[in-house]
């Protein structure tokens, strides 16, 4: 996948706590940020398929002793972003040039938010997407968010508890 950011929000929630923070606010954000997560083979204005993951995020205490957790084990590299006044992490494989993952810290618009892996699903109707959530017993978690000029998303919970984030891209 070549990875072309939307605006990473590092929002991360779990099932024992929802953050009291606007979902996505200012974090995570890097020169990367104007595009959108599109496979090598598609272009910047064809729509992602549905489904398909398009971002990771993980919130973290220590988002700086987690990238260096992930970089020894699994070999990532990171790229600082800065954010108010401290620095988060776009996260990239060995070996690529595609940014996969966004590591922050929980602190600043992120200060009330669990730790946990976030991931980003691209549906074609967001409305359509949360209506079928909620009738099969999911729920929908904070207000929908507008990025800019990319898309809307919204947070939700599966029946299980899990959480992730729904995003529809702007795309053609």
């Amino acid at each position: 996948m070549g990875a072309l950011l939307v605006d990473l929000t590092c929002v991360i929630v779990d099932n024992s706590q929802i953050a009291s923070t606007q979902f996505g606010n200012t974090n995570c954000r890097t020169s990367l940020q104007q595009e959108l997560f599109v496979s090598d083979s598609e272009s910047k204005t064809t729509k992602p398929n549905p489904g398909t993951i398009g971002w990771i995020d993980l919130a973290a205490e220590n988002a700086g002793q987690i990238r260096d957790f992930y970089e020894s084990v699994v070999g990532w590299k990171s790229e600082a972003v800065p954010v108010e006044d401290h620095q988060d992490f776009v996260i990239t494989p060995a070996g690529s040039s595609d940014p996969v993952a966004g590591i922050c810290h929980r602190k600043g618009p992120n200060a009330d938010v669990p730790g946990g892996w976030m991931i980003y699903i691209h549906v074609d109707d967001l409305a359509a997407s949360l209506k079928s959530c909620v009738s099969l017993g999911g729920e929908k978690v904070g207000e929908i968010r507008e990025m800019a000029g990319y898309g809307t998303s919204c947070v939700i919970k599966d029946p299980s508890g899990a959480m992730c984030v729904l995003f529809e891209s702007l795309s053609q």
